[in-house]
């Protein structure tokens, strides 16, 4: 019944006793709905996207075989308190509601694995929100909340927060209580100051343009796969945090069985640990006759202001293989930087098992050939050799080992390849449901995330990562 004009339900529906599905989305005109519906005790999903429902039924708590409520993009406002009686709730969709506040006990939700509360004007969360043990994922973009309750780091099993553009200025002491977070957006918050100690589990800090930020715990467990992104974050240039995190990227040295690990921050000069550096965009450079596990490829580059959307970089390899680098890269007055280790896996190939010459390129991506709006200044590269005193096989076998590629045929017309572990990023997105292409905010990093982060994990890191690379 999506998208049907509806203006309003029969008080019968509640006698469709055995209904398990009801998607009543994009039907604008829908603004209440009847009480009967409260009898649909069986109903597993109910999707009412962009309706401008303006409240629930007071009796909602009812449907207690509920699993799935999307209620983004309507003009909630309130939700009834009886919401917290449906225990069975594993994702609540409330983006784009208008939701002031919360009830003060939805931590009764002890089911629930996405809260989606993005584009709210929230304020504050209630303590109860850190009784939720099940939810694994939290959406808070552009909701104004100021603070987050202090017990928050009691979601043990959080893998996904998003703060985007809120006006937090600390995060809570318990937050390094977050055994398993992985990602964390907290770009644009604009009052952000500092952070405490963050999860030995993250794999993807986004802290852009948080220009008040002015200091960041540098032990980071670069073993996760750690990827930072920090462009436009101007304190923190000012305190030389820059060099700190970047020393330490380079004194790193356990990269078996490593898939990826980076820094996105401004910078003008490739660091000097970098043993081959370049002027330009082109590294050249002779391979000897050792294995490589992988390597450390460092970026400056400058973005100019035009007109469009732009974001990937594209490395090409010996002029047969590339790869995209999938980042949000905006215009920016200063020079930026990108350090990011890959496993020779995407650039599998003669030259890193025998001797012969290295050739690398970078530049922008851009498939409708527009005016150019980044140009590459510097670049530098490390090889990373498997019989490097450092480098100890933790499993005995090597990363490029362990990827299974894909063989496409070539193609002039086809895309490079997108190294990714999401797959639900550009290019070869999976099929959705009508439902599932909401409003809603989730998976909200879509837009914003490198290839090499972990966004859902619906496919093991490594089948996402093989199931990505195309050799041409």
């Amino acid at each position: 019944m999506e998208n049907c004009n509806l203006s309003s339900l029969p008080n019968e529906v509640g006698e469709l006793i055995s209904l398990e599905t009801l998607d009543l989305g994009r039907n604008n005109l829908l603004i209440t709905l009847p009480d009967g519906l409260c009898n649909l005790t069986r109903l597993k999903e109910l999707y009412l996207t962009d309706c401008n429902v303006s409240h629930l039924p007071s009796e909602v708590g009812r449907l207690i075989s509920l699993e799935t409520l999307d209620l983004g993009g309507n003009n909630m406002r309130t939700l009834p308190d009886c919401i917290c009686d449906l225990t069975c709730l594993k994702e609540l969709k409330l983006n784009d509601c208008n939701v002031t506040h919360l009830p003060s006990e939805i931590g009764r939700l002890i089911s629930l694995q996405t809260l989606d509360l993005a584009r709210n004007n929230l304020l504050t969360l209630p303590d109860s929100i850190c009784n939720l043990a099940c939810l694994k994922e939290l959406y808070l973009r552009h909701c104004n909340v100021s603070h987050l309750p202090g017990g928050i780091g009691m979601l043990s099993l959080l893998t996904h927060l998003d703060l985007e553009s809120n006006n937090v200025c600390s995060l809570p002491n318990s937050f390094s209580d977050l055994a398993s977070l992985e990602v964390l957006n907290l770009s644009n918050c604009g009052r952000l100051q500092s952070l405490p100690e963050l999860p030995v589990t993250l794999r993807s800090m986004d802290a852009s343009y948080c220009t008040l930020l002015e200091s960041i715990p540098t032990a980071f467990n670069w073993q996760a796969g750690i990827c930072m992104y920090l462009p436009g974050c101007n304190m923190l240039a000012k305190n030389n945090f820059a060099n700190n995190a970047i020393e330490r990227f380079g004194q790193y040295k356990e990269w078996s069985g490593l898939l990826d690990a980076g820094i996105y921050l401004c910078g003008d000069e490739v660091p000097n640990w970098i043993q081959h550096r370049f002027t330009g965009s082109k590294v050249s450079l002779a391979v000897p006759p050792r294995r490589i596990l992988g390597w450390i490829l460092c970026m400056v580059f400058k973005t100019h202001e035009i007109h469009g959307e732009f974001s990937s970089i594209k490395i090409d390899c010996n002029k047969t293989n590339s790869v995209i680098y999938m980042k949000e890269l905006k215009y920016h007055h200063r020079d930026q930087m990108i350090i990011h280790f890959f496993p020779t896996a995407p650039f599998i190939g003669p030259n890193f098992y025998g001797e012969g010459e290295l050739e690398i390129e970078i530049s922008p991506y851009d498939p409708e050939k527009r005016e150019p709006w980044l140009t590459v200044k510097k670049c530098g590269i490390n090889l990373i050799y498997e019989d490097d005193g450092d480098n100890k096989e933790t499993n005995g076998l090597l990363v490029h080992e362990r990827v299974q590629l894909s063989h496409h045929q070539k193609s002039k017309n086809s895309a490079p390849p997108v190294l990714r572990r999401d797959e639900t990023l550009v290019f070869a997105r999976s099929p959705t449901t009508q439902h599932q292409q909401s409003k809603s905010s989730a998976p909200p990093f879509e837009n914003s995330r490198t290839p090499l982060e972990l966004s859902r994990f619906e496919k093991s890191p490594l089948d996402a990562l093989s199931s990505s690379i195309r050799l041409t």
